[in-house]
């Protein structure tokens, strides 16, 4: 005899440098073009985030991103008792 079925599905779908709620994530190379780091990007890099850059007595930035899926996860459960 089933007293309880339980059954459940869920996703988990990551996916740095998209769109998100009409928001857009800066891109390094915009960031660096568009303000005072003249001539630190002659490789023409242009990837989420900002990079990674120190200047003494100031916190310094977290390492970029290349964009694309991290994460596509699909989970199913199921429980009968």
């Amino acid at each position: 005899m089933i007293n309880t079925f339980r059954f459940g599905y869920s996703t988990d779908f990551i996916e740095d440098g998209a769109e998100e709620a009409g928001q857009k994530p800066l891109n390094g190379g915009d960031v660096i073009a568009g303000h005072w780091l003249q001539g630190v990007n002659p490789s023409g890099y242009n990837v989420a985030g900002v990079p990674k850059f120190d200047i003494g007595g100031i916190t310094g930035t977290k390492n970029a991103v290349d964009g694309g899926v991290k994460n596509d996860d699909r989970t199913f459960s199921m429980k009968i008792a």
